[in-house]
Formats: C-alpha cells, structure tokens, sequence
C-alpha cells in the first residue's frame, strides 16, 4: 500500500486471507463441538475484524509515526523557509520510496512539507497550522496521524470522486 492510493484492494486482500484461513479450519469446526465451532468462529470473525480495521487505520499512519527522519528533514525545511520542490534520490518517507519529492509550501496559515511522487499525484504531507484539509485543492487527502496527511490528486477520469478512505477537498 502506498500513500494515496484506495484501501480497497488491501481490506479485499485481508478478507481473502481470513477466509482462506477459515476454510482450513473447516474440517476442524466439523470435528468438534458446538461450543468449540463458536470459540473457532469467533475466533476467524475477530481476526478478520481486527486484521481490516488495522490495514484501514493502521499501516499509513504507522509507516510515517515511526519515521522520525521525515518529521526532522520537514521541520528543517519550515525553519529554513525553504519554499519550492527538489528531488531526493535515495532513501523513503513511510511507504513512499525514492525518487521522491520534497515540497514546502509557508503561509501565514501555516507550513505544508510534501513527500511525493516525482510528478506530485501522491504521497504524505506533514502539516503545521490551521485548516489541515484546505492545503489540498481538488485532491482527495486523508488525515493520518497527528501532522501526517496522506494524498492524491484526483485524475480527470475519476467520476465518484475519491478512494476508500480519502475525502475531496475542492476550491482548487
């Protein structure tokens, strides 16, 4: 899963690895009693449970909570006042790997650092400042944890607006 793109796949992915877990309990749920099947049944439901809420809320923003490295270059950049784009060539921000680019956008609202795809469609914004959602014109964004933000830009040929788990912020 990479920053912006739709968690729909990955939550289809985790139901099918459950069910395919569950399966294989089958004859198991055959062989037992009824109260071993529901402890067994149980068991498969809270898995799935567990294992979908922790790829829709979890695996983003765990990539960049525990990436210190990117929160230090960001609040470089803002004490720089470095304002524009440059390219990085080696490294990763979260999930999001080289080459990336660094974007920083100061205002008087605030600051925005930018991890992104080379061509800016995708990748993780660290805010710090006032009205998170309103740095994302016509893009859908999807706010992570604490300052992180996730995005993408929305194509053109996109007609129900934005994948699970991302809002449209227009005004753009």
């Amino acid at each position: 899963m990479q920053p912006g793109e739709g968690l729909l796949w990955p939550l289809a992915v985790d139901l099918l690895i459950v069910a395919l877990f569950g399966t294989a309990y089958r004859e198991v749920l055959l062989r037992i009693g009824r109260a071993g099947r529901i402890r067994v049944s149980s068991m498969v439901i809270g898995l799935a449970v567990v294992s979908m809420l922790c790829t829709y809320f979890g695996v983003l923003p765990a990539s960049v909570n525990f990436d210190s490295a990117a929160v230090t270059v960001a609040r470089t950049e803002v004490a720089q006042r470095a304002q524009g784009c440059q390219l990085v060539q080696s490294g990763s921000v979260g999930l999001l790997g080289a080459p990336y680019k660094i974007c920083t956008n100061i205002s008087s609202a605030g600051s925005m650092v930018m991890f992104a795809t080379p061509d800016l469609h995708r990748g993780y914004a660290y805010i710090v400042g006032r009205l998170g959602g309103a740095w994302f014109p016509d893009q859908c964004a999807r706010h992570l944890i604490g300052s992180w933000w996730a995005f993408f830009n929305v194509p053109t040929t996109t007609v129900n607006g934005c994948s699970l788990g991302y809002s449209l912020h227009g005004g753009g």
